[in-house]
């Protein structure tokens, strides 16, 4: 199953495309399914009611997260269905998405944080993995297989958790 984890609707302020056009696109492209992941933007029940009707037209799994903005950087997170002031702090964000048993991947660890003039070492990169549980493997670190299929096996936990509250 080939997924984009990281996709951004009219929501966003970075895209012009809304969620019914994203699937369509994405599935001429051979994609079983689509992460919309807005920036600070939480799926509303009336939205998901249309995700439902857009899933079975166009034969795409639909998943619903956020991007948020933190202290290092954006995160992708699935688990959460709110905003709670205090989640642009790293350890915090962390706190929430541990409470619903979510996941949380680093969206783009390269790109500079914050203020533009401003980097990350390596050092303090590889200080972050563990403490974020990151598995953001594609951007970071080749995995094992294990690792995959661990990380796989997580995600789809959270989105079938997810699905049942639903």
């Amino acid at each position: 199953m080939i997924i984009d984890l990281h996709c951004h609707s009219i929501y966003s302020d970075d895209s012009l495309l809304d969620i019914e056009q994203i699937a369509s696109i994405s599935k001429s492209k051979g994609l079983d399914g689509i992460c919309i992941t807005d920036h600070e933007t939480f799926v509303e029940d009336n939205i998901l009611n249309e995700i439902k009707l857009i899933e079975k037209k166009f034969d795409i799994k639909i998943f619903c997260g956020a991007e948020i903005n933190t202290d290092i950087g954006h995160i992708i997170t699935f688990g959460i269905n709110e905003y709670k002031f205090g989640m642009h702090r790293i350890e915090f964000l962390y706190e929430q998405i541990s409470q619903k048993n979510g996941v949380m991947i680093w969206a783009h660890p390269y790109r500079r944080i914050i203020n533009e003039n401003e980097s990350m070492t390596n050092e303090e990169f590889d200080s972050k993995e563990g403490e974020m549980q990151l598995w953001n493997r594609l951007e970071t670190r080749l995995p094992s297989l294990s690792d995959e299929y661990e990380t796989l096996s997580m995600l789809s936990q959270v989105f079938v958790s997810n699905e049942q509250q639903l």
